[in-house]
């Protein structure tokens, strides 16, 4: 005893400076510094894809910005007209712009309400690939995100607002898990599931009244479970009725929550009504507590919002301000038509709810989509062993919450297919997080369930972020060696830029292929306006047979404003139609054009760097026109005419379903889509079952027609009148008719 207490105390100093971790580990990971924690994230990964985001390539994000300006210019609301709908979303409520718009008045800047970006014409080139190619609308500077003044400084700050209302939705998706789950690490999951949803980081970095519907949406729904847990009281009916009003003041669809605040008294009443029964006490006194309750979430909802339907009502005529829009949108469409287009539309909104930016041309892989499907299907399946906590009341408001939000969205997809966006129901995304993480918690360990959940989330909001958002708009990296396989050349254009090298990927092709052209650039001037870069494979005859026509970099790096001798890769995907003609030796040549002078730019006398040939192969043909007849060859026995001249198409059909009288038509088209020269006529004799057809159109050519080269457009329409779509492989339609050769005229 006197040895152990004669030693130092050795061992007391290391149980006491091991347990100090211990206590701040436990601190870090208490439910209060996990849910600041998640908060930070969210607000650093909104900033990041506010930096990744270029002004205005947000979905409608030039026309938010033009009413926010419109408010802060006008020190008014713009009317309700077709005009203002289309240009600057006049028909929405007003709340997010005149916040904006308060922040941003005293910032300068040339940008009024009708301010238009320069324009990418080469936008949305095969939009729905995941590509870095043309993904931007507008041309944007290399450094344009970061100078904090006049026009950037307003879109920031525009988009500011969205972010403090995409955190105050976050917050309300924790409030929500906790009122349904009582559990702390449940409610951090609902959290982390909207706090780093790509779309909804998208969305809260982006000018928008999407994040404010969704703040003042969830916070409704929030309020609702909170009077069927707790029972009603004056300061939730209070909270209540400001959330729906500001909710209806910020966005239109807020309005299909209104029926479950009526549900939400109605279980509380009932509720009341059982407690007092068990009590032997009177139900009138509770009775006219919660009826005055509801007035008063009734009256304030009217008091915030009522000033707009009324103004709607009498500018317009229509309190909701959304026949404007719908003319301005639709215009005159069958519903038949319009329903067609929103079930077709159905896949893609569902991408959108997890991550498709802008206008949808920012796409993950297919597989990531299948496996968010497959997980939310496991989900499902937990949801049936959690069957018993989907049945109690306040799982029934924030799941009607849901289902009368989509039921309202896709009525709005119906009147106006071009809404199948997610953003729309926005207000759901802490319900929709809390119903799927009731599933996933049901088959995963409770311990680990919260930790796996958050950096799921966390990792695909990086990965989005990372891989797809950001390079879509980067400025392409600067190189400094071409690669060992690159052919070496020098070609100057005019002293504008020099290509150095280039590869081509294939040296023969066939008919539907696609050949991948790498021109290695070295700029050398800016332009005096955006020129354009084309790479053309042109046949024996002069004709071309394919083209590629883009900004540099694919549209990041347009000449005007790009970084003098930073040399850079472009790839450009050249697709060669399944029609092209074949067989043929395809001479590959790229240059560039002079949007000025309308011209090419020389390079060693030639108007173009003529850099190798590829062999053309032809393919079977199958344009199938909504499964009634194929187009299945043709044939052209001239493709150089004059003016005057008469062009024979031979063109062989198989019929698939010869349900009424089909018509077909040779159209003679510009380069610009005008129509010079029309043949059509019926299918004669009438067509028969699996009959193999041939048809031939006399084309003449009109006297006047200018030299160039043209288009025949082949098409089919029903009874000479309603055009017949072309289906791809995969069902969707594609277009209404197809090019199916090309013919010079020279006179």
């Amino acid at each position: 005893m006197k040895d152990e207490k004669l030693q130092p105390p050795k061992n007391k100093l290391q149980t006491s400076s091991f347990k100090l971790p211990i206590s701040n580990l436990q601190s870090l990971t208490s439910p209060r510094s996990l849910f600041i924690l998640h908060c930070s994230l969210f607000i650093l990964l909104a900033v990041a894809y506010n930096f990744a985001n270029p002004l205005f390539e947000g979905i409608d994000e030039i026309r938010h910005f033009r009413y926010v300006r419109y408010i802060a210019l006008n020190k008014s609301l713009p009317p309700v007209s077709i005009e203002s709908s289309k240009e600057m979303q006049a028909h929405h409520p007003p709340l997010y712009y005149i916040l904006s718009a308060l922040i941003t008045f005293p910032i300068q800047s040339d940008a009024d309400a009708s301010y238009t970006p320069p324009p990418n014409p080469f936008w949305g080139f095969r939009y729905y690939e995941p590509s870095l190619d043309n993904k931007n609308q507008y041309l944007h500077a290399p450094d344009e995100r970061w100078q904090m003044s006049g026009t950037t400084l307003i879109v920031y700050l525009a988009r500011f607002v969205s972010l403090l209302f995409g955190l105050g939705t976050v917050i309300m998706a924790y409030r929500l898990g906790r009122l349904l789950f009582g559990d702390d690490k449940l409610a951090l999951s609902v959290m982390a599931f909207v706090a780093f949803n790509p779309m909804f980081l998208h969305g809260s970095s982006s000018i928008n009244n999407n994040t404010i519907a969704a703040f003042f949406g969830s916070w409704v729904i929030a309020d609702s479970v909170a009077i069927v847990r707790n029972g009603v009281s004056r300061s939730r009916a209070i909270t209540l009725g400001i959330a729906m009003g500001f909710g209806i003041l910020s966005i239109a669809s807020v309005w299909t929550l209104f029926p479950i605040i009526f549900i939400a008294y109605f279980i509380a009443w009932r509720k009341a009504q059982k407690t007092n029964s068990k009590l032997q006490t009177s139900n009138l006194k509770s009775q006219i507590s919660i009826l005055h309750c509801l007035l008063i979430t009734l009256s304030l909802i009217t008091v915030i919002s009522g000033w707009w339907f009324a103004r709607n009502y009498i500018q317009s005529g229509d309190v909701m301000g959304l026949s404007e829009y719908r003319s301005a949108w639709t215009g005159e469409a069958a519903f038949t038509r319009r329903l067609g287009e929103a079930i077709s539309g159905l896949p893609y909104a569902w991408t959108t709810f997890w991550a498709r930016f802008n206008y949808g041309q920012i796409v993950l892989p297919d597989v990531i989509y299948q496996v968010i499907t497959l997980l939310c299907g496991l989900s499902l399946i937990g949801l049936v062993r959690s069957y018993r906590r989907l049945l109690n009341p306040q799982s029934l408001i924030s799941n009607l919450s849901i289902l009368f939000s989509l039921a309202g969205w896709g009525a709005l997809m119906i009147t106006i297919p071009a809404t199948a966006n997610a953003r729309l129901v926005f207000q759901i995304f802490p319900a929709l997080g809390a119903l799927l993480v009731l599933g996933w918690s049901s088959l995963l360990p409770r311990k680990l369930f919260s930790l796996i959940s958050s950096l799921s989330f966390l990792s695909f909001a990086l990965y989005s972020l990372l891989f797809f958002l950001a390079p879509a708009y980067a400025y392409p990296a600067a190189i400094t060696s071409l690669p060992s396989d690159a052919k070496i050349v020098s070609a100057n254009f005019e002293g504008a830029a020099e290509i150095i090298g280039y590869r081509i990927s294939k040296d023969s092709v066939q008919a539907g292929d696609q050949v991948e052209v790498t021109i290695y650039w070295r700029p050398l001037a800016p332009t005096a306006s955006p020129f354009p870069a084309f790479v053309h494979l042109v046949d024996r005859q002069r004709i071309i047979a394919a083209q590629r026509d883009t900004y540099h970099g694919l549209g990041a790096a347009a000449s005007h404003q790009w970084r003098v001798g930073n040399i850079f890769a472009d790839v450009y995907r050249v697709y060669i139609p399944e029609t092209a003609y074949a067989p043929e030796t395809l001479t590959v040549r790229v240059g560039m054009w002079n949007t000025v002078e309308n011209r090419p730019l020389i390079t060693h006398d030639n108007d173009a760097l003529e850099i190798g040939t590829i062999q053309l192969a032809p393919k079977p043909l199958a344009i199938n026109f909504a499964n009634r007849v194929t187009l299945v060859g043709y044939d052209a026995e001239r493709r150089v005419l004059k003016p005057g001249e008469t062009l024979t198409l031979v063109t062989r059909w198989r019929v698939t379903n010869p349900d009424k009288e089909y018509w077909w038509y040779a159209h003679l088209v510009g380069l610009d889509r005008k129509i010079w020269k029309i043949a059509n006529g019926p299918f004669t004799p009438q067509l028969t079952l699996n009959e193999l057809r041939t048809e031939t159109r006399d084309i003449l050519l009109p006297n006047d027609l200018p030299n160039g080269q043209y288009f025949i457009e082949v098409g089919v329409t029903s009874d000479g009148q309603r055009k017949i779509g072309i289906l791809a492989d995969d069902g969707r339609q594609v277009g209404d008719y197809m090019d199916v050769v090309r013919v010079r005229v020279e006179k």
